[in-house]
């Protein structure tokens, strides 16, 4: 009919030829269907020319309200598109995506159907061929090889190509363990055949070396994961080169272990200075400490020579002279040997108890704290068992003015960790820091009482705390935060470096994992230090 309209047959031809070749099925009516196109009958089921005439009821189902109120009830005056349902000449019901309008048809109202005729498998592939044009530009544009495999290459994108400088038809010769270099490739080889067997699991970003066709090594990052390809599993990879970058961090983590090195020597220069610089306070206390012994030897050699004179050189004499002059060398060559264990450089990180530094410390100290009228309080709350070697390491020290409240001691040694020599003179640092600091108090007459030193040992659930505090007036406020600075010093140049206090806190913090703190006390400065406790069961008795 709609032919018919036209002024001559050829344009009618032409205009149905049109109609026909759009890919869409057209129904129009008023009251009954007065048009349908060849699109239209075929995609329903009908023969050519059965449609026109024909009740809408036996098109669309009557529950279908949208359309019974356009063509049941014939107000044709609607707009609506939308997926409705069409009854073909078999009965059954096909969901077309459809338009609805109102028209003019010779005069009158009609309404217009159009309807898309594609066949569920034109839509697939055409779903398809969308769906390989947005791989394509994922994987044609990303900066990110991708590649997919069975037991050979079935496809790698551009990027992938560029970096290994093989083409698709040689990566589909070749398997993809083939390019790994050899220190990883039988593990790579392993994974690869575990996907193909069916193993499904996925590896996230990790490194691998990867030789390209002109033997260049290149690293990459690589991620892989299991997936399913025409029934089949298979494996798909994404790598990123990351050659210029894990050059670059190479150079960094060499460029920090060559200044972690110069620090380390640094600090062993800084740490061999300030033993220099303790050297020669007890050296002077040495050859204090000294002179009675030596004085003690020389009258022995004068009386010799007396008695020889005299004629009563015997040899009970001469033993009571041996005896005598040998304890006297006894103990400097006792003083002299501390000396050298003290000086001597830690070589190794190991386990030691805490009285193992401390009361050798205390011994080269000692002559010190006399020559300055000091006393040293030894008070221990670590919990331990009774003491039997207490008297031992009391005696040990030799010192009439050191005084020991430990009750709690006992052969559970409490260990720590670090450099032996290195944590004996962090403590003789910090004593002889209370030494100054109270010879201070003294000449500037803010302290009249005897010097002491008190040194506290405790517990912290699971670490241990050791308290050094002296009655030297303290550190001023304003110069607290600065005290472990390198060459900071509140001293005159010829009486402090200022990097005593700095190796403190550089020995105690980098090589022992501990902490240190300063504050000030009631009568003077405090020094803590803090550390981790390690028990160790010995069979030795052991006390501080």
């Amino acid at each position: 009919m709609i032919g018919e309209n036209c002024s001559s047959g050829n344009n009618a031809a032409l205009l149905l030829s049109v109609i026909d070749s759009i890919g869409k099925g057209i129904l129009v009516f008023n009251g009954k269907v007065i048009y349908c196109n060849s699109a239209a009958e075929k995609a329903l089921g009908y023969p050519a020319g059965s449609l026109e005439g024909k009740d809408p009821s036996e098109i669309f189902p009557v529950d279908s309200k949208l359309l019974s109120s356009c063509l049941f009830e014939e107000i044709y005056d609607c707009e609506m598109g939308g997926e409705f349902n069409f009854q073909t000449a078999s009965g059954a019901l096909a969901a077309l995506k459809s338009e609805i309008r109102s028209i003019d048809f010779e005069g009158r109202s009609a309404c217009m159907v159009t309807f898309d005729v594609s066949s569920p498998a034109d839509k697939q592939v055409k779903k398809l061929a969308e769906t390989e044009q947005l791989f394509r530009i994922l994987t044609e544009n990303s900066f990110a090889g991708i590649y997919i495999y069975k037991d050979k290459y079935i496809y790698a994108n551009p990027e992938y190509l560029s970096k290994t400088g093989y083409s698709m038809d040689e990566l589909k010769q070749m398997s993809p363990w083939e390019l790994v270099h050899e220190d990883d490739r039988r593990f790579v080889k392993e994974n690869v055949l575990r996907r193909l067997a069916g193993e499904v699991f996925d590896q996230k970003y990790h490194e691998r070396k990867i030789i390209t066709k002109s033997g260049e090594i290149r690293t990459v990052r690589v991620a892989t994961n299991t997936v399913m390809i025409d029934g089949e599993f298979a494996g798909i990879g994404s790598t990123i080169d990351i050659s210029d970058l894990k050059q670059l961090q190479d150079g960094l983590e060499e460029k920090v272990r060559e200044e972690t090195l110069k620090r380390y020597e640094q600090e062993q220069l800084l740490v061999q200075q300030s033993k220099l610089a303790e050297m020669g306070a007890m050296l002077r206390s040495i050859a204090h400490q000294w002179k009675q012994p030596l004085s003690a030897v020389g009258m022995l050699l004068q009386d010799m020579t007396r008695t020889f004179s005299s004629g009563g050189l015997d040899k009970e004499y001469i033993d009571w002279v041996h005896d005598t002059a040998s304890e006297q060398i006894s103990y400097m060559t006792e003083t002299v040997r501390d000396f050298m264990d003290f000086l001597r450089p830690s070589k190794e990180r190991s386990l030691f108890t805490i009285e193992d530094a401390l009361w050798p410390t205390l011994k080269i100290f000692s002559h010190q704290a006399i020559s300055h009228e000091l006393s040293i309080e030894m008070k221990c709350g670590l919990k331990r068992d009774a003491s039997e070697e207490m008297s031992v390491r009391i005696k040990s020290v030799s010192s009439s003015n050191i005084f020991v409240d430990c009750e709690n001691c006992g052969r559970n040694d409490v260990y720590v960790e670090g450099y032996r020599n290195e944590f004996m003179q962090v403590l003789l640092n910090i004593f002889n820091n209370a030494k100054d600091a109270i010879a201070s108090a003294k000449k500037q007459g803010t302290l009249t009482e005897s010097g002491r030193i008190t040194v506290r040992l405790a517990d912290l659930e699971g670490r241990i705390s050791i308290d050094i505090e002296d009655n030297g007036g303290g550190i001023p406020e304003e110069l607290i935060k600065k005290i472990f600075d390198p060459y900071f010093t509140t001293k005159s140049s010829e009486q402090g470096s200022g990097i005593g206090l700095y190796m403190v806190r550089a020995i105690v913090e980098n090589n022992m994992g501990g902490e240190v703190r300063v504050r000030n006390g009631k009568a003077g400065a405090v020094f803590s230090i803090i550390l981790d406790r390690h028990m160790k069961s010995t069979s030795a008795a052991g006390s501080c």
